[in-house]
């Protein structure tokens, strides 16, 4: 029966479309303003789990660390002061191509080592103690690696000297190539009295096992940074809600 003379109209597929949009957008702006209230609004925690915190967050920075950034050192930082004199060494018969194949393989042994230790990390905060934890999660310039460097430094060395010592036989054998070359050159030049050159150091692993130990807590104290600083949306569940 049509009272009015004509059917009753409904929405049409244009206006659903309109609808639709309009919730989407109201969703969006809840989630947006759910973000700014977590960002602002500091949550209160109690020394205990700022602790459990902070642990969770170095736990996490070992798991996504950048190992590559350990494999792009420059060969100067490699060879130390030291040893920097070989790279004026051109006079020297292949020692440019020894010392670049010698860089690779260093390169290629930190990527593999720092691959390991990041998976063999967790352990080593068994027993970290971090002081004033509530201050080091509210801290942007106190970061939990700094603590863990000062404290587990110890432990950490003997771990990374076992993994990093057999990754570095391919570049220990292509140095002792090197080095004896050097050797060769440099008594020559004595007997022929055309200027001494200076003795090569010793075996530059010490070197490069702080170099790489210091390469590691670099990159590990970058990704907590980040982990700590990256916006989360209250009630996610994520503990890093503890840091904005």
């Amino acid at each position: 029966m049509r009272l009015y003379g004509e059917w009753p109209r409904y929405a049409s597929e244009g206006t659903d479309g309109i609808v639709v949009a309009m919730r989407v957008l109201l969703l969006l702006l809840a989630l947006l303003l759910g973000s700014c209230t977590t960002t602002h609004t500091p949550i209160t925690i109690t020394e205990e789990e700022a602790q459990e915190a902070l642990l969770e967050v170095l736990h996490l920075a070992s798991q996504g660390m950048d190992t590559a950034a350990l494999a792009s050192l420059p060969l100067s930082v490699l060879l130390g002061e030291e040893r920097a004199h070989l790279t004026d060494r051109t006079d020297v018969p292949l020692m440019e191509q020894r010392l670049a194949t010698w860089q690779a393989e260093v390169n290629d042994a930190y990527l593999l080592a720092g691959r390991a230790l990041a998976g063999e990390f967790a352990p080593l905060l068994e027993h970290l103690t971090i002081p004033n934890a509530q201050q080091v999660v509210q801290s942007k310039q106190i970061s939990a690696t700094s603590i863990f460097k000062a404290q587990a430094s110890a432990e950490l060395a003997p771990k990374a000297e076992a993994l990093l010592r057999p990754a570095l036989e391919e570049s220990q054998a292509v140095w002792r190539t090197l080095s004896g070359r050097y050797e060769i050159w440099r008594r020559s030049r004595i007997i022929l009295a055309d200027g001494a050159l200076p003795p090569l150091s010793d075996d530059p692993f010490d070197h490069l096992l702080a170099l790489f130990i210091d390469g590691f807590l670099a990159s590990l104290e970058k990704e907590e940074m980040l982990l700590r600083t990256t916006p989360v949306v209250k009630g996610s569940g994520s503990i890093l809600e503890v840091f904005q």
